[in-house]
């Protein structure tokens, strides 16, 4: 499953070569840009060697929330800038959790913190978007929107989308580590029992003097 879900990541790699390629015929700078953005977001979580599960989630989303761009699907569908910004975030604050908790940062461990600690990511990953989206309408095309409560709802959604991710992510490592310490203590059980028989002897040579049976000799008749 691992290695279909890296040959996954791959093919999304290669769309968002395809994805800028085809940018660069048929689109302005602004999705030119945007693109090449999009591929170096593909490029660093298998670079980083992130999980292949959490690399294909990754792709997907930014492949995503690009073409809705470019696409104009955010004008076409109000709520749809919600969810993008959602799933989006939560992916990509779930790749900087993976990252901390391999470099071990991560700290206190579990659903709850796991999800507090994405969420802080997602409202800083949700405030840099913004600031790019605001950079973007200020600086190079008008028409991308912006304003108080568009910014609101898409930082409040990312951060959202960014706890969900953390909580997933934490009770899937709960599950995971506590499958391992019951195997491992398991071993443990079965190996002292294991030694605890070697060390017995099959045939009591090893058992204390004291506790040794000695054969029965012939009864010694006083003359």
């Amino acid at each position: 499953m691992t290695q279909v879900l890296t040959v996954g990541a791959d093919v999304l790699r290669l769309g968002g070569v395809v994805s800028l390629a085809v940018a660069v015929v048929s689109y302005d700078g602004i999705a030119v840009a945007l693109f090449a953005l999009v591929l170096l977001g593909l490029l660093v979580p298998r670079v980083l060697r992130v999980p292949p599960a959490l690399d294909v989630v990754n792709g997907v989303a930014v492949l995503v929330a690009a073409w809705s761009a470019v696409l104009d699907l955010y004008d076409a569908v109000r709520w749809w800038d919600l969810v993008v910004h959602a799933v989006c975030t939560g992916a990509l604050a779930a790749v900087a959790a993976s990252l901390l908790d391999r470099a071990g940062a991560a700290g206190v461990r579990g659903p709850a913190a796991a999800s507090r600690r994405a969420a802080a990511l997602g409202l800083v990953l949700g405030v840099l978007w913004e600031i790019g989206e605001w950079t973007g309408h200020t600086f190079l095309d008008p028409e991308i929107y912006i304003g108080p409560a568009d910014t609101l709802g898409d930082v409040l959604a990312g951060v959202v989308g960014a706890a969900v991710a953390g909580a997933t992510i934490g009770a899937g490592a709960r599950v995971h580590h506590s499958g391992n310490a019951s195997t491992t203590y398991s071993a443990r059980v079965d190996g002292s029992v294991e030694n605890r028989r070697n060390s017995a002897g099959v045939d009591g040579a090893s058992r204390p003097a004291g506790l040794r049976r000695e054969r029965p000799d012939k009864k010694m008749h006083g003359h």
